[in-house]
């Protein structure tokens, strides 16, 4: 978080807790890109195969 308030342009508060609207960009697009990669990662598995992985947990 320290590196996110001193970049320039600030990524975070200098309350060192929130995340501006720059870093809050950042930070959804990354979620989202780990998202999408594991969704395409099994968007073309069996359906069968899916489901043994889910009856493991």
């Amino acid at each position: 978080m320290k590196k996110w308030v001193d970049t320039i342009p600030r990524m975070a508060s200098k309350d060192y807790i929130h995340f501006n609207n720059r870093g809050s960009k950042v930070v959804a697009k990354t979620i989202f890109q780990s998202i999408q990669k594991e969704f395409e990662k099994i968007k073309n598995k069996p359906k069968k195969q899916i489901k043994k992985q889910n009856n493991k947990n």
